[in-house]
C-alpha cells in the first residue's frame, strides 16, 4: 500500500445543499477525521447545523436553487430551456461563491457531489488539487447514460437541439471555464468527466452496466453509520409492540406532495395488520394542508419526516418512489420494496429493482387493491426475500464509509513509491454481454496487460490473472497456496457477515481440494488411479446405458421437456453415484443437498442445514461401506486405504461435489451453444464418426476440449494465497496477498488461442485450463470428459431435430451459482 500522508490533510466537501446529499457523506468526513484530517463543509445555510453534527468546520453560501422551485406539471420547451439555464446559473454562481468564502483557506483536496459538478472541478483544476466526485444515483460512463436513460425509456423532457438555450448554454459555460482560467475549447471533456475518481454510493451490483466502469469509480455501497444522528438508541423510533408487522411508506424529500397517493394508502391498509408507518411531506402534516389526516386508522402513524435508519431495521416491506437513498436502506436491511416512481430518474431506478428481483413495480395511480397486493407479493415470494439478502450482501461487501475515505486519502499519499492504491483495484468482473462468453470487462483489462490489482470484499486487495502464461506460472508455483484459511474470498458473502476481514477455515481431515502438499499429495494419490484416464474408459459401457436409459424416459414423456432436469442433471449423478456406490435412498437428499451449497446467496438455516445433511448422510455411507464392500471405488478405498472415517466422508464430499454439478452444467449449457451455433452442432455430430488421424487425438476428443475452452463454467476462477513475493508477469505480488486467476478469461487469451472467442470443435488442440493446472488439476477430468463424449453424440443421435424452446434471451443462466451454466433448458424435437 501506498504510504500515510506526512501530515494531516484539508478536505472540502461540497455536497448538494439538501438533507438527502448530505447525510451520506457524513460518516466519511467523521472518518476522515477520525484519521487526522481535517474536513470543511460548504453549504448553504439551511443544512449548516446538519454538516456541522460531523464536527467539520462549515462555510455557507447563498445561491437560488432550482430544488426550491417546484417543477410544472407540462414541460413546454422554453420552460425546459429556462429551467436549463437556471441550473448553470446556480452552478457558476455556487463556483464563485465557495471561492469567495474559502478564502486563503485553501483545501488539499476537495469532494463535490456531481450535481455540483462545476464547482468541484473547476475549483480543483483551478487550485491544481485532486478531486473526487460523489454519485448518489446510478452512475454515467461512455457505455451508460442515465439522462439517456430517463429520455428514452422514463419519459424525461428533452430541450430541441435548436432550441436558443442550447447556444446560450455552451456561451455561459465558455464564459466560466475562461473566468477560472480554464481553457474553453474542453468544454465537453469538463462536463463529461468520464475519467474523474468517483465514489458512487451503491453497490456495482445495483448499476446498469456496473462491469463497464473501470477503478476510477469505486461502488461503495451505503454510506453510513449507526449513531449519526446523534440520537441515543433508546430516542430513536421503536415499534409499538403489538407484534403487528412494519410497513413503511414514504417517498421521500422530493416527491413527497402526494395526497392522493396518501389516500389510496389508508384505503389500503386502515385497520389491517400492518403497522403502517407514514412520511410526508410537512405541508401536508399540518391542519391547513390538502389532506384530511382523519382518513388514517389507528394502525397508522404519520410523520412529516422520519429517518430512513430509525425504521428500516423494523420494517417488512418499504414502499418507496425508488429514490437511492431509500433503496440502500431497505438494502441494507434485506427489505423488499414496492417501487412507485413518480419522475424520471425514479423510473429507471424502478425498472432496475424489478429487474433484479428486489420487489415489484406499480403506477402512481395505482388502485388500493393493487397497492395490497404488490405488498403481500414482496412480503411473501421467497425469490424476492432471496434477493434482498443477496442484495444486503452485496452492500457490505461494497465497504461504505471506510472503504470510501480510504479512497479519498490514497489520493492524498505520495504516489512516487510505485506501489498500488485502492483506487488501482478493480471489482471482479461479473456481467455478461453474451450468455456463453466470460464477462465483457476482462476483455477490456486483458488489453491493458494479465495481472490486474483486485479488490475482494471480505479481505485486502489482491490480484486478478488474465494472462495464459501468467496463470500456468501461479497454478504450478510451489509458493502459490490453495490452503483454503490462507485465501480471500473474491465474492461477497453468502449472508451478511460482521464487519472485517473473513475466510473459510482450514480444511478438515480429508477435504484434500483445499490442502496443500504433503497432505494433499496423499490424499490425492489415494484416489488419482481410480479416477484414471484407464478408469473413465471402463466407465464408458456404463455412461452408455445410463445415457439411454435417460434418453429412452425423454422420448417417452415427449416434448417439450427440461433438459437440466430431465437428462443433464442426473446423468453425472447417476455415473459417479454408481462409482462410489452410493445406495438408491440416499441419492436424491445427497445431490438436492450438494445443490444447495451451490447457490452464492442462501440464508445461514439453508446453508448449516444442507451442510447438516450431506455430513450425517455421508457419515451413513462410510459405516455402510466398513461394514461390507459392494466392488465399488469407496468400498475399494474403504478396505485398502489407512483412512479414518473423517477423512473418507470429506474425501467422497470432494469427490461428489465435483462430480455432480460441473459435468451436469457442461452438458446442458454445451448443448445450448451447439444449437446456437448449428455450424457447430453438424461439426461435432461429424466428429462423432471420424476416427483420429495416426499420431492424433479423436476429433470428438477435440470437439469435448473445445467446448470445455470456450465455455469454462468455472466462472470465478482458481484462487491460490502466496506464501512468499513472487514476480508475476513483471509484477511483484507480496506474501500473504490472494491471487484469483479468472479461467474464463486465461481460457480466451488470443496469445494463446488464435481467434479466441469463437466456437470452433474443429479447432486443432491446444491445452486449456478448464480443469485448473498443476497438481491440483480436477482429479475427475476424465470420467468428466467421458461423460460428455457419450452426452452429447447420444442425444442429438437421439434427438436429431431438437432445438431450444424458448428464446435464448429467456433461458435462466447460473449467475447466482457457483458454477456456471443454466437453470433451466426447455426443449424440444
Amino acid at each position: 500500500m501506498r504510504s500515510e500522508p506526512s501530515q494531516a490533510q484539508h478536505v472540502l466537501f461540497l455536497p448538494y445543499p439538501s438533507p438527502g446529499h448530505v447525510i451520506p457523506t457524513k460518516a466519511i468526513a467523521r472518518e476522515l477525521m477520525r484519521r487526522g484530517h481535517r474536513v470543511t463543509y460548504a453549504v448553504t445555510a439551511d443544512v449548516a447545523e446538519l454538516a456541522a453534527e460531523t464536527g467539520a468546520g462549515v462555510i455557507d453560501y447563498r445561491v437560488p436553487l432550482m430544488s426550491e422551485t417546484h417543477p410544472p406539471d407540462t414541460w413546454t420547451q422554453d420552460a425546459l430551456g429556462a429551467a436549463f439555464l437556471q441550473y448553470i446559473t446556480e452552478l457558476t454562481g455556487t463556483t464563485t461563491a465557495i471561492e469567495a468564502q474559502a478564502g486563503a483557506d485553501r483545501p488539499d483536496l476537495i469532494v463535490y457531489d456531481c450535481t455540483v459538478w462545476a464547482p468541484g472541478r473547476a475549483l480543483g483544476r483551478k487550485w491544481k488539487i485532486p478531486t473526487v466526485q460523489l454519485v448518489p444515483v446510478f452512475a454515467s460512463n461512455e457505455r451508460y447514460s442515465l439522462m439517456r436513460a430517463q429520455v428514452d425509456g422514463a419519459d424525461h423532457p428533452q430541450l430541441d437541439e435548436d432550441h436558443p438555450a442550447i447556444a446560450k448554454f455552451h456561451e455561459m459555460m465558455a464564459e466560466f471555464m475562461a473566468s477560472h482560467g480554464l481553457d474553453p475549447a474542453e468544454a465537453t471533456e469538463f462536463r463529461e468527466a468520464f475519467d474523474e475518481h468517483s465514489l458512487v454510493f451503491h453497490p456495482r451490483a445495483l448499476q446498469p452496466y456496473g462491469d463497464t466502469f473501470g477503478p476510477e469509480t469505486a461502488f461503495v455501497g451505503l454510506s453510513h453509520e449507526d449513531g449519526d444522528d446523534g440520537k441515543e438508541s433508546t430516542d430513536r423510533w421503536q415499534p409499538p409492540g403489538d407484534g403487528k408487522p412494519v410497513l413503511f411508506i414514504s417517498l421521500g424529500t422530493v416527491v413527497n406532495d402526494r395526497p392522493d397517493f396518501f389516500l389510496t394508502c389508508a384505503e389500503a391498509f386502515n385497520d389491517s395488520e400492518w403497522h403502517v408507518v407514514l412520511a410526508v411531506d410537512e405541508a401536508l402534516d399540518d391542519e391547513n394542508g390538502e389532506m384530511d389526516l382523519s382518513a388514517f386508522a389507528d394502525n397508522f402513524e404519520v410523520h412529516s419526516w422520519i429517518p430512513y435508519h430509525e425504521v428500516m431495521p423494523h420494517a417488512e416491506v418499504f414502499v418507496s418512489q425508488a429514490g437511492m437513498g431509500g433503496m440502500m436502506h431497505a438494502g441494507n436491511n434485506s427489505v423488499p420494496i414496492v417501487v412507485v416512481p413518480h419522475q424520471p430518474e425514479q423510473r429507471v431506478s424502478a425498472a432496475r429493482v424489478v429487474e433484479l428481483g428486489l420487489g415489484p413495480r406499480l403506477d402512481p395511480d395505482a388502485s388500493a387493491e393493487e397497492l395490497r397486493a404488490a405488498v403481500h407479493l414482496a412480503r411473501t415470494d421467497p425469490g424476492i426475500r432471496r434477493r434482498t439478502k443477496w442484495m444486503k450482501c452485496e452492500i457490505d461487501a461494497a465497504g461504505g464509509a471506510p472503504r470510501a475515505a480510504e479512497l479519498i486519502v490514497d489520493l492524498l499519499r505520495d504516489p512516487g513509491d510505485g506501489d498500488p492504491g485502492p483506487y488501482d483495484a478493480v471489482d471482479l468482473p461479473r456481467t455478461r454481454g453474451c450468455p456463453f462468453d466470460p464477462p465483457d470487462r476482462y476483455r477490456e483489462l486483458a488489453e491493458t496487460g494479465p495481472l490486474h490489482r483486485m479488490r475482494f470484499p471480505l479481505g485486502d486487495d489482491g490480484w486478478l490473472v488474465t494472462g495464459f502464461d501468467e496463470a500456468k506460472t501461479v497454478l504450478t508455483d510451489p509458493r502459490f497456496s490453495h490452503r483454503s484459511e490462507l485465501i480471500d474470498s473474491p465474492l461477497p458473502p453468502p449472508f451478511p457477515f460482521p464487519p472485517g476481514r473473513h475466510r473459510a477455515p482450514a480444511a478438515e481431515p480429508g477435504a484434500f481440494n483445499r490442502m496443500d502438499t504433503p497432505q494433499h499429495t496423499r490424499y490425492r494419490r489415494l484416489v488419482a488411479e481410480l479416477f484414471s484416464a484407464r478408469r473413465a474408459e471402463e466407465q464408458i459401457p456404463a455412461i452408455e446405458a445410463a445415457c439411454t436409459g435417460l434418453l429412452d424416459g425423454l422420448a417417452e414423456r415427449g416434448g417439450p421437456a427440461d433438459l437440466v432436469r430431465d437428462f443433464a442433471r442426473p446423468l453425472p449423478a447417476k455415473v459417479i453415484f454408481d462409482l462410489l456406490g452410493v445406495p438408491a435412498d440416499l441419492r436424491a437428499p445427497l445431490h438436492d443437498n450438494l445443490d444447495v451449497l451451490m447457490h452464492l446467496q442462501l440464508d445461514v438455516d439453508d446453508l448449516l442445514g444442507a451442510v447438516k445433511v450431506v455430513g450425517d448422510l455421508l457419515d451413513e455411507l462410510v459405516a455402510g461401506k466398513r461394514t461390507g464392500g459392494d466392488g465399488d471405488l469407496l468400498s475399494e478405498l474403504a478396505s485398502t486405504s489407512d483412512l479414518d472415517d473423517t477423512e473418507l466422508r470429506n474425501l467422497t464430499w470432494a469427490l461428489l461435489g465435483g462430480g455432480t454439478d460441473t459435468t451436469a452444467n457442461m452438458i446442458s449449457l454445451g448443448t445450448l451453444a451447439l444449437l446456437e451455433h448449428p455450424d457447430q452442432l453438424a461439426a461435432l455430430r461429424a466428429a462423432a464418426n471420424e476416427p483420429a488421424a495416426p499420431g492424433g487425438r479423436p476429433p470428438l476428443d477435440l470437439a469435448i476440449d473445445e467446448l470445455l475452452r470456450y465455455l469454462t463454467i468455472s466462472q470465478f476462477g482458481a484462487s491460490r494465497a502466496a506464501l512468499a513475493d513472487v514476480e508475476v508477469g513483471g509484477k511483484t505480488v507480496r506474501e500473504g496477498e490472494t491471487v484469483l486467476v479468472a479461467l474464463p478469461a486465461v481460457n480466451r487469451d488470443p496469445g494463446r488461442f488464435p481467434d479466441a472467442d469463437r466456437l470452433d470443435v474443429t479447432r486443432e488442440h491446444r491445452a486449456n485450463l478448464a480443469f485448473g493446472h498443476g497438481v491440483h488439476k480436477c482429479v475427475g477430468q476424465f470420467l468428466a470428459k467421458a461423460t460428455l463424449r457419450v452426452a452429447y453424440p447420444a442425444l442429438f443421435e437421439r434427438f436429431p431435430g431438437l432445438r431450444a424452446a424458448v428464446p435464448l434471451d429467456q433461458v435462466p443462466l447460473r449467475h447466482d451459482m457457483d458454477h456456471y451454466g443454466v437453470h433451466e433448458l426447455k426443449v424440444t424435437w
